[in-house]
């Protein structure tokens, strides 16, 4: 946002993200399972805000679109893939101090199914905390640093209702916003 005297607004928000990780875990049997995930995202957001005096209030409304896949290494090399396009919707403030801006937000969405050979992990709610902080280099472009954590619940095995899998992660980010 920039600085106006106006009250209240909409802004349009694209998104893209890709990152990738790797992690190790042991099963009940001490089986140790090794994962290497990659994650892309585009997000289309309508962000109507208010401005309270000094602090500007706003809410999320868009779709997203989530690709995974996570290559799985156990007994066996396994991979598990999916991709979906959903709705997402959240909330959170921004504040302003000099040219630096601290906008942090929450938003909720749901990961797609994971299709694992014949079996199927179901889609679990996604919950996604975001705290950008932006440098303003010029009235156009702004520089930015990022810490995102996604909670999500468990992916469950369809077929048996026991198994899953819950993939949480968290990326640091810098980047240039340009806007409009």
């Amino acid at each position: 946002y920039q600085p106006s005297a106006e009250k209240y607004g909409t802004d349009l928000i694209l998104s893209y993200f890709n990152g990738s990780g790797d992690d190790s875990a042991k099963d009940t049997g001490g089986n140790t399972w090794t994962t290497d995930i990659e994650i892309s995202t585009f997000s289309l957001l309508l962000r109507p805000y208010y401005d309270l005096g000094g602090v500007k209030a706003f809410v999320d409304l868009g779709l997203l679109y989530k690709d995974i896949e996570n290559d799985i290494k156990h007994t066996s090399n396994d991979k598990a893939s999916g991709d979906s396009s959903e709705f997402i919707y959240g909330a959170g403030f921004e504040l302003f101090s000099g040219k630096f801006t601290f906008t942090p937000s929450i938003s909720l969405s749901k990961n797609p199914d994971l299709k694992l050979t014949n079996v199927i992990f179901e889609g679990s709610d996604l919950l996604s905390y975001y705290i950008p902080v932006s440098y303003s280099y010029s009235d156009n472009i702004d520089i930015t640093a990022s810490y995102r954590y996604c909670d999500n619940d468990a992916f469950v095995n369809s077929t048996t209702n026991t198994s899953k899998t819950e993939v949480d992660r968290s990326s640091w980010g810098i980047g240039l916003d340009y806007k409009f």
